[in-house]
C-alpha cells in the first residue's frame, strides 16, 4: 500500500510541477537614471523588457515625450520602435529634434482605424520582426499606443453583422462600456505576445475626473481596469509650470514633470522623481537631465548643499549655475557615475 501511494504521489508530482512565476531579468533604460531607479529599483533599470507598461497624467504632462525617449532609447539598443497613433497628433519633428530616428525599419507609424486593427498591426510587425531575426535577438523593440483614450472600437464603428462603417446616427455614443470590453477581450493576448517576443509595450493614458464624485478618489482612466491589470508597471505623470523673470515679467519658461510610479511588480511602488522640460530662446525644447542628476545627488548626500548653494570641487555654485557649467564641460556622466559610487 505504501509503495502504491508513493508511486501515486510521485505521478501527482509531475503533473502538478510548482513553476516559480517567471522575473523579468532585463530592463530598458530610460535614459535618466533616477526614473530608472523608481521603475525597477535600480539605477541601471528601467522599464521591464517583455512586459506591458501604463503611462498616465492629464493632458499635455509629457506623457507622449516620455513614451518618445523610450522610443530612442530602443533604436540605440538597436532595437525598433513602433508607434501606433489613435489620437492622430504625433509630431514626428518635434520627436526627431530629441533624436528619434524616423527611418524604417528603425521607426514605424500606425495611423489605425479602430482600437483593435492599431494593436493587431503594431503586434503582427513585433512578431515578423523576431521570426525572421530581423534585428538582434536581445536588441529591443518598444511598441508605444496614445492613447487608450482615443481610441475607437471596432464594435462602435463597424456593424457587426456587415462589417459596413456605421452613420454617425447609428453610432452608440453612450456606449461607455465598449471600449473597456475591447481592451479586456485584447490585451491578455498582448500580455502574452509581448512575453514571447521581448517587446516592451507602453500604452499612455489621460487621468480624467469622474462627475459629481464626493467620497473617495473622483479620478480613472478610461478603458476600464484591464490596463491596470495587466500592466507590471503603472507611471502617472504630472506637470506644473516653469516661470522666470524678463524685463520685469514672468515669462513661460518650461515644465517640471512629476514622475510617479504607482504600481510595480519589481520594486516598491509609490516612489517618484522630477524632470524640467526647457525651451531655448529660439523655442526649442530641452530636458534638463543635469538638473535632475544634482537634485537626485544633493538628496542621497552625495553633493553638499551649503545654505542655498551647492558645493562641487571645493566651490559653491546655484544649482542652476552648477547644471550649465557641468553640461557646458560635457561632464554629464560623472554625475551618473556618482550615483553608482
Amino acid at each position: 500500500m505504501t509503495n502504491k501511494l508513493d508511486s501515486m504521489a510521485a505521478e501527482m508530482a509531475k503533473l502538478f510541477v510548482e513553476e516559480k512565476e517567471e522575473q523579468p531579468v532585463r530592463f530598458l533604460s530610460t535614459g535618466y537614471p533616477p526614473l530608472d531607479e523608481v521603475l525597477s529599483g535600480s539605477y541601471l533599470g528601467g522599464f521591464p523588457e517583455g512586459r506591458i507598461a501604463e503611462v498616465y497624467g492629464p493632458p499635455a504632462s509629457g506623457k507622449t515625450l516620455l513614451a518618445t525617449l523610450m522610443m530612442i532609447q530602443a533604436q540605440r539598443g538597436g532595437g525598433m520602435a513602433i508607434f501606433v497613433d489613435h489620437e492622430h497628433a504625433f509630431n514626428k519633428e518635434f520627436a526627431a529634434s530629441f533624436g528619434l530616428n524616423l527611418d524604417f525599419p528603425h521607426f514605424m507609424y500606425i495611423d489605425p482605424d479602430t482600437w483593435e486593427q492599431g494593436q493587431q498591426k503594431a503586434f503582427t510587425i513585433a512578431e515578423y520582426v523576431r521570426n525572421n531575426k530581423a534585428i538582434d535577438p536581445a536588441a529591443p523593440i518598444v511598441i508605444v499606443t496614445d492613447c487608450i483614450a482615443a481610441a475607437t472600437p471596432k464594435s462602435v464603428k463597424y456593424d457587426s453583422k456587415t462589417g459596413k462603417l456605421k452613420s454617425m446616427e447609428d453610432r452608440n455614443m453612450n456606449d461607455t462600456t465598449a471600449l473597456a470590453r475591447a481592451t479586456s477581450a485584447v490585451l491578455p493576448q498582448i500580455a502574452d505576445v509581448a512575453r514571447q517576443h521581448n517587446v516592451v509595450a507602453i500604452y499612455l493614458n489621460q487621468l480624467r475626473t469622474k462627475p459629481g464624485v464626493t467620497h473617495g478618489d473622483p479620478s480613472y482612466t478610461p478603458g476600464g481596469g484591464s490596463p491596470e491589470y495587466y500592466s507590471v508597471t503603472r507611471l502617472q505623470v504630472s506637470t506644473a509650470k516653469i516661470m522666470k523673470e524678463v524685463n520685469g515679467k514672468k515669462e513661460f519658461a518650461g515644465r517640471e514633470i512629476t514622475l510617479k510610479c504607482t504600481k510595480s511588480k519589481t520594486t516598491r511602488p509609490f516612489k517618484e522623481t522630477k524632470l524640467r522640460l526647457t525651451y531655448d530662446a529660439d523655442g526649442k525644447a530641452h530636458l534638463d537631465f543635469t538638473s535632475g542628476l544634482i537634485d537626485t545627488l544633493e538628496a542621497m548626500g552625495k553633493i553638499v548643499k551649503d545654505g542655498k548653494m551647492l558645493v562641487w570641487e571645493g566651490k559653491k555654485y546655484y544649482a542652476s549655475v552648477l547644471a550649465k557649467k557641468i553640461d557646458d564641460e560635457g561632464r554629464q556622466a560623472e554625475l551618473t557615475a556618482m550615483l553608482h559610487a
